[in-house]
């Protein structure tokens, strides 16, 4: 397990990460009041948008995967995971548009583009746990085979993949009232590989909540 040092390094870069977004430059904060929330709310609603993520990101953990014993090196597995984090910056830059925006929920939860049907919050809880569990499997099938000499690099490239999803999981929270209830009861492996990599208290800190499991 992480050294208590190790998890203060993961939560001190979550939030100066944080920060960073927070702190955008005046361009770059204009640029983004520019854009219409809605508008693109209404062509990329919430399940349309996890499932293109999980589109994007199944090939690269099906790369994960199948690695195979002994191939599982920081080497090889630095490009996949950044290949995956890649697409959750991606999301979660186009997520703090509908935050910033604070799209009504009639148009975040459309079930297509411009649709007039609504998806529950259950149904879209069910949607993003479907994500989530592509990640966490690929992540526990690097532990399972990588070699001790290894494990420590191994456990900070995939740490700081999941903080990436945990901050995915936290816009969806805050965009979508009441989806803590359905989902928080549905993330018990991705809390299990928190705990392993050390990262639960970060994760917490980043949701708002404490995982339990």
């Amino acid at each position: 397990m992480p050294s208590f040092r190790a998890i203060s390094y993961y939560f001190v870069a979550a939030i100066a990460a944080a920060a960073t977004f927070a702190a955008a430059s005046p361009s770059a904060a204009s640029h983004l009041n520019a854009r219409c929330g809605e508008c693109e709310a209404k062509e990329n609603p919430l399940p349309v948008l996890v499932h293109g993520v999980q589109d994007k990101i199944t090939p690269w953990a099906d790369k994960l995967k199948n690695l195979p014993a002994g191939a599982c090196t920081p080497d090889a597995i630095t490009p996949i995971v950044q290949g995956m984090k890649d697409v959750l910056i991606d999301a979660n830059a186009q997520l703090q548009v509908y935050v910033d925006a604070k799209v009504d929920l009639s148009i975040l939860l459309a079930d297509a583009a411009h649709s007039d049907v609504t998806v529950s919050v259950e149904a879209f809880a069910g949607i993003l746990v479907g994500l989530v569990n592509v990640i966490v499997t690929a992540c526990l099938s690097v532990l399972k085979l990588t070699v001790s000499v290894d494990l420590d690099i191994v456990v900070k490239i995939l740490a700081d993949l999941c903080i990436t999803l945990g901050v995915f999981i936290h816009l969806c929270l805050t965009l979508v009232v009441g989806l803590s209830v359905s989902l928080m009861v549905q993330l018990s492996a991705f809390i299990s590989l928190c705990v392993q990599l050390g990262i639960k208290a970060t994760v917490d800190a980043i949701l708002g909540v404490s995982l339990n499991l």
